[in-house]
């Protein structure tokens, strides 16, 4: 993980800084897996950068939750129980599919915002169909960078939400969370 952000290096060391000096065991965790890298940033400078391992669980979980509430926000749309929610970071190829998807909607049915001057940009979707179904990017930290092993030399920096009811979703969805 690492961030993309201006304003990130104060922000760690204003807020990161004092709750890790309140956990050690973390703070060992990460000190022990910091790796430095070079990054390209969007204007294609390289720099030095430290990498921080990062559990994107946590990042996805909290991702749904968003999504839940922007879908509320937004339409007044209530999605649970009954359309269940998924995040994932998509590779190239997966990114690529989520712009098929917001392209084939009514532009009516898009919305997006910003906060915290880019720490948090969202944009989603809401299939005008199936209410219930909505997919979401969402970019924290002006687009914290996640690399996974099986995507080899490729990285995410958004997470994507989607919720549906469609009764193929939410058994695939119920074989996922039992496996």
């Amino acid at each position: 993980m690492g961030s993309l952000l201006a304003g990130s290096a104060t922000a760690i060391i204003d807020q990161v800084g004092p709750r890790l000096a309140k956990n050690e065991a973390l703070r060992r965790q990460l000190a022990v897996g910091q790796q430095v890298r070079w990054v390209r940033t969007p204007a294609g400078h390289w720099h030095e950068s430290i990498m921080l391992p990062f559990d994107t669980t946590k990042l996805s979980a909290l991702a749904c939750y968003i999504a839940l509430g922007l879908a509320w926000h937004h339409w007044q749309a209530q999605l649970v129980p009954n359309a269940p929610v998924r995040a994932s970071l998509f590779s190239t190829g997966g990114l690529h599919l989520f712009e098929q998807a917001v392209a084939s909607q009514d532009p009516r049915a898009r919305v997006g915002g910003s906060f915290g001057d880019g720490v948090f940009v969202y944009r989603g979707v809401r299939d005008l169909a199936n209410l219930a179904t909505t997919w979401w990017q969402m970019t924290f930290f002006g687009g914290v960078e996640h690399r996974a092993r099986q995507w080899r030399g490729q990285t995410a920096h958004s997470v994507f939400v989607a919720t549906s009811d469609e009764p193929e979703w939410v058994a695939q969805y119920a074989e996922q969370r039992a496996n």
